[in-house]
């Protein structure tokens, strides 16, 4: 890191390299290094920014810019300028899951210099300018400055510089020690403070509020039963809502259920319908068939002479069968019947043919034993297929003295 210093020491008091005119360049500047009292240099070149440097090895030039900066401030504080003291806030975590108490409201708490979000926070003390009685620089084993140390009163404050990243890179001061500490942040005025003479930056600690801020300060403590107050009435209100906002989601889910069934039951219902309408009117065609063969059955015994008068429910009323076996006839069938002329004769009778029924009927009364073998087959397998034929069969074969059963 080039760095460039513009703090030297000069009778004891701070001189800026902006302080110094051109004719007391190199050595006449009559400086020492802040940090290690080697005799300094002016450098006031045409090329480089003008700074101080140790004319021999001297001590490290981040040590002499920090003791430089140091004793800026300390100087500004002797002469009785007042310093800026920013605003106390205490911000606070709020949460719906939980609550603060005295057993953690330490962890959840911070101290602010200006507000981010007023809901969240508790201004203890407003910003003030306050004139202090004394000052020193605190420094540490190696003699490096750490903290002032300025008192008024029975009052001290511990502040802490950061210098420009030019210098050194550095995270966010710290506590010094058990002292309120309070942050000077000018990480970001480096060529500021290289440019600027003694009198401006004394001006610029005056009036600049934006490079103070509070690190520690014990006064929050008194913050802590508001805090707590304020906490757990954010918790019982973000708890009541949340009860109600799951109460109504609760309550909408259970709508969108019943809503959901009473959909489902409507199309079952629809289903229902469909399928009872479905059947009645599969039976009234059911019907209609049955009716229409009813029908057929009566045209075609009008027409043919058949040997039923109609079909009711599942019984047939016979008529002209009694007719055809009233007598048994005397004439003898010669002609031996085999399988497919019994199938004929009871084709005959499916079509309700009455001659057929006649011809079977005599030759059962002149039948056979391989005949009525034949025809007691032809019964049997009738029986679960055809009971209607089957039933006309059972009839003819009781008037022609058959033993079926």
């Amino acid at each position: 890191m080039d760095l460039r210093n513009p703090f030297g020491l000069k009778d004891g008091q701070i001189v800026m390299i902006e302080d110094i005119p051109q004719s007391m360049n190199g050595q006449r500047c009559g400086c020492v290094c802040p940090a290690c009292k080697d005799i300094f240099e002016a450098r006031m070149g045409e090329i480089r920014r003008h700074h101080f440097a140790h004319s021999g090895k001297g001590c490290s030039e981040t040590n002499a810019y920090i003791a430089g900066l140091y004793m800026l401030l300390n100087e500004y504080l002797s002469s009785g300028q007042p310093l800026y003291m920013p605003p106390v806030i205490v911000q606070f975590d709020l949460s719906e899951y939980y609550y603060l108490d005295e057993t953690n409201v330490r962890d959840h708490v911070r101290i602010l210099s200006r507000s981010k979000d007023e809901k969240r926070e508790i201004v203890l003390y407003t910003s003030k300018y306050v004139q202090f009685t004394a000052s020193k620089i605190m420094t540490d084993s190696d003699n490096k400055p750490v903290a002032l140390l300025a008192a008024v009163a029975d009052k001290r404050l511990a502040i802490r510089i950061t210098p420009p990243d030019t210098v050194c890179k550095r995270s966010s001061a710290s506590q010094y020690e058990d002292y309120p500490t309070l942050e000077i942040d000018l990480s970001d005025e480096g060529e500021r403070i290289q440019n600027s003479p003694k009198s401006e930056l004394f001006k610029y600690f005056m009036n600049t509020h934006e490079i103070y801020h509070w690190v520690f300060n014990p006064i929050i403590e008194e913050a802590f039963p508001r805090v707590i107050m304020r906490s757990k009435t954010y918790y019982d209100a973000a708890q009541a809502r949340i009860k109600k906002e799951t109460e109504e989601r609760l309550a909408e889910e259970k709508r969108l259920e019943e809503a959901r069934k009473a959909a489902e039951a409507e199309k079952q219902a629809a289903e229902a319908r469909r399928l009872e309408k479905q059947r009645i009117a599969a039976e009234a065609k059911k019907a209609k068939a049955e009716q229409e063969k009813r029908d057929e059955a009566r045209r075609i015994h009008e027409e043919t002479g058949g040997y039923i008068s109609g079909k009711i429910g599942s019984r047939y009323i016979t008529k002209t069968l009694d007719e055809i076996t009233e007598k048994r006839p005397y004439s003898n069938i010669l002609i031996e019947f085999s399988r497919s002329n019994f199938e004929k004769a009871i084709s005959d009778i499916r079509e309700y043919k009455q001659a057929g029924v006649s011809m079977l009927y005599t030759k059962m009364c002149f039948i056979s034993l391989a005949e009525t073998a034949i025809l007691l087959q032809i019964y049997d397998e009738l029986k679960s297929t055809e009971p209607d034929t089957a039933e006309v069969l059972e009839y003819l074969m009781d008037k022609s003295g058959i033993v079926y059963k």
